[in-house]
C-alpha cells in the first residue's frame, strides 16, 4: 500500500515532533492501526466514509488494537517529550 510506504518513509526522515498524517486506502480498523503503528500522528478517511458511512469512524476508534495504539501515544505525551518522542536526537 503506497500510503503505509509514504508514512514509513517520511516518519524515518523526519523529527518525532513532526505531525504525519495519512491519508488513502484507509476503509478498516486494521488499515488504521497499521498506520499509527507506522508513525502516523493523524489519520483522514474519505472515499471509504462515502462508501461506509459514520459507522466506518465508530469501528476505528472502538476498534482494541486502534484504541491500544493511541492510548499507548496518549501515555507517552502526558509522561513529557522525552517519554513521547524516545527517538528524537537533541542538539
Amino acid at each position: 500500500n503506497h500510503t503505509k510506504a509514504a508514512v514509513e518513509r517520511i516518519r524515518g526522515s523526519v523529527s518525532r515532533l513532526f505531525e504525519v498524517n495519512a491519508c488513502g486506502g484507509i476503509s478498516s480498523p486494521v488499515d488504521a492501526m497499521a498506520l499509527l503503528e507506522l508513525g502516523a500522528t493523524t489519520i483522514q478517511v474519505f472515499t471509504a466514509l462515502v462508501y461506509q458511512g459514520p459507522a466506518l469512524v465508530k469501528s476505528i476508534l472502538t476498534d482494541p488494537g486502534a484504541r491500544r495504539v493511541v492510548e499507548a501515544r496518549e501515555a507517552a505525551i502526558l509522561s513529557g517529550p522525552a517519554a513521547a518522542h524516545p527517538t528524537e536526537k537533541h542538539g
